[in-house]
């Protein structure tokens, strides 16, 4: 029996803008969509510090986590994903790796993202309206 995988993820607000990037469409889940930088945890590593780690990895860019802002599970697995809000870190520069880009709230709410982020894109649309 393979064990739920705990996902971390964090949505970046910079200039009344959220980091999105698009999942390849080979991707084995969700192929195409649009997601917020995150990923897996290490053995011993919380949430936030993997929200953090894979921002880095995933756009080149530092952030700060603030606060988990929602929870959901992924249909596929049953794992738990945490979402946070967090800034880019003071001194980060603003020019992510491919395939993030800063999007408007209007860009981000017409983006197809997977079901898990419901809460999550929610959460942004009151941030930013």
């Amino acid at each position: 029996m393979s064990r739920a995988l705990a996902i971390a993820v964090v949505l970046v607000i910079h200039n009344r803008r959220v980091l999105v990037g698009h999942r390849p469409l080979t991707a084995v889940s969700a192929a195409g969509a649009a997601e917020f930088p995150g990923g897996k945890l290490e053995p011993g590593e919380t949430a936030a510090a993997a929200a953090r780690r894979e921002c880095r990895e995933e756009t080149g860019l530092d952030v700060v986590i603030d606060d988990l802002i929602a929870t959901g599970r992924v249909a596929e697995t049953g794992g738990q994903i945490d979402f946070f809000s967090g800034r880019l870190a003071a001194g980060e520069g603003t020019v992510p790796r491919p395939p993030f880009n800063w999007l408007t709230p209007a860009e981000a709410a017409a983006c197809r993202f997977p079901p898990a982020n419901a809460a999550a894109v929610q959460w942004l649309l009151r941030q930013l309206s």
